[in-house]
């Protein structure tokens, strides 16, 4: 897919800050990912400018993000809640030109710094953990209002297109991607354990204050999905650059599963289904790296990645190994 960078104009760019009553030299650009994220400030507070198209995501799916994300906010979550334009609207929308828009929303800037050593510590781990549970508790209150803005399913065909990532040679890898998939789909679904989630929410996407609060951000690619699905993204890619990922887990666990039962009750029978989830995830990432290490050499973390997941990858070793269930009490 085209990036969004690649597709605005400087015409179409002014249009869109119009919408949000902002002058071109009022802006910061962040970053240019699969959205656009701009930087602004209304008096003595900063603002989230997100830009991205219709190949990706149109306005209706966006508005599905927009209105749990307010559903979040009005139940206490730390979130960096949706702000509507001049207009009043949510979501703003400007054609490109060609047969497409660009989808445009605005949040408030989360408070506090960057997760960094310093604060990396026990007392993080258990409000992380609280964090989550409070998300997940409010999953299962969330009605959704208007059958159109449903946000997809995780599992939906094409979400994960692992096949369209590794060459031939590396077939065996698609299929027991998709045997692990397929173990993860049959498994139960109900309130108390499937709902909307996050499902990226690593450390790099939440700033955190001096008293540990937390404000969570990026939800883009907010789906309906098992809730320990995204608890084991949370543990994939906070011990991913641990070189003992299993003493890392072993100290990381027990204040984030105590924090979490602070706010959220999950049957601890989900706890062994941890490994799964984090499989899959790290098979997804190495086919992503391996798709990009040839599509863009110039690239430099895929060699990294690379390395770091191929052994595991090609021989089926543990993510972590390690009993989780053995942390069963912390959730009940």
């Amino acid at each position: 897919m085209e990036q969004v960078k690649n597709r605005i104009r400087k015409q179409q760019l002014e249009e869109v800050l119009g919408r949000y009553n902002i002058h071109p030299d009022q802006v910061k650009h962040l970053a240019s990912l699969a959205n656009l994220i701009y930087e602004f400030e209304r008096g003595d507070e900063s603002y989230i400018l997100r830009i991205g198209h219709t190949t990706r995501r149109n306005g209706i799916q966006t508005m599905g993000e927009i209105d749990w994300l307010n559903h979040l906010k009005k139940g206490g979550a730390g979130i960096a809640y949706p702000v509507p334009s001049a207009s009043g609207e949510y979501v703003e929308e400007v054609d490109d030109g060609k047969g497409g828009q660009f989808v445009a929303v605005s949040f408030t800037k989360a408070k506090g710094k960057a997760v960094d050593d310093s604060v990396w510590n026990e007392r993080l781990f258990e409000a992380y953990g609280k964090h989550m549970g409070r998300i997940h508790a409010l999953s299962q209150t969330y009605e959704l209002p208007n059958e159109d803005w449903r946000r997809p399913e995780w599992d939906l065909p094409g979400m994960y297109p692992i096949e369209t990532f590794l060459p031939e040679s590396d077939a065996y890898l698609v299929e027991r991607f998709f045997k692990l998939k397929d173990h993860m789909m049959n498994l139960p679904k109900n309130s108390s354990s499937y709902g909307l989630t996050h499902q990226d929410p690593h450390k790099g996407n939440f700033f955190v204050d001096e008293d540990y609060t937390i404000t969570m951000y990026d939800f883009d690619d907010c789906c309906y999905a098992y809730f320990i699905h995204d608890l084991a993204m949370v543990l994939f890619y906070a011990a991913l650059h641990e070189k003992d990922r299993l003493a890392f887990a072993q100290k990381f666990l027990p204040p984030f599963l105590k924090g979490y039962a602070q706010e959220n009750k999950l049957d601890p029978v989900w706890l062994k289904e941890l490994p799964h989830f984090m499989k899959f995830r790290e098979m997804y990432l190495y086919a992503i790296a391996v798709y990009i290490a040839e599509k863009q050499p110039e690239a430099e973390w895929t060699a990294k990645y690379i390395s770091m997941l191929k052994h595991n990858v090609e021989n089926e070793v543990p993510y972590i190994e390690l009993d989780f269930e053995k942390y069963s009490d912390l959730l009940r």
